[in-house]
């Protein structure tokens, strides 16, 4: 799991290649529950890497070379999506609905 302050590093670029390297200098929250009881979980990292150089999926690495994170969005914001996340919604995405389990 990431940490504040952790040294990340980000390959990007329009015309040509370009790598960044900067900190996680903050996260961004969801919470998510029903009724009383919710839980807030981690989706992703603002960093302080120059923004100009980040296209929407760039990757974000730690300094073991793990992806942590991808630039999602085509903004100018900072923020990237933590990998853990994209790889909980494309199971959600890939798996048949019901609708397809009944009509077979």
């Amino acid at each position: 799991e990431p940490k504040l302050g952790q040294t990340l590093i980000s390959i990007g670029g329009v015309s040509e290649n370009a790598v960044g390297v900067g900190r996680a200098v903050s996260f961004e929250m969801k919470e998510s529950g029903t009724g009383t009881s919710s839980i807030k979980f981690l989706v992703g990292i603002n960093t302080d890497i120059s923004q100009k150089d980040f296209v929407s999926g760039s990757p974000l690495f730690n300094l073991d070379g793990n992806l942590v994170a991808l630039k999602t969005t085509p903004d100018v914001s900072k923020l990237f999506t933590l990998v853990e996340i994209l790889r909980k919604e494309i199971i959600i995405l890939s798996e048949p609905s019901k609708l397809e389990k009944t009509a077979n």
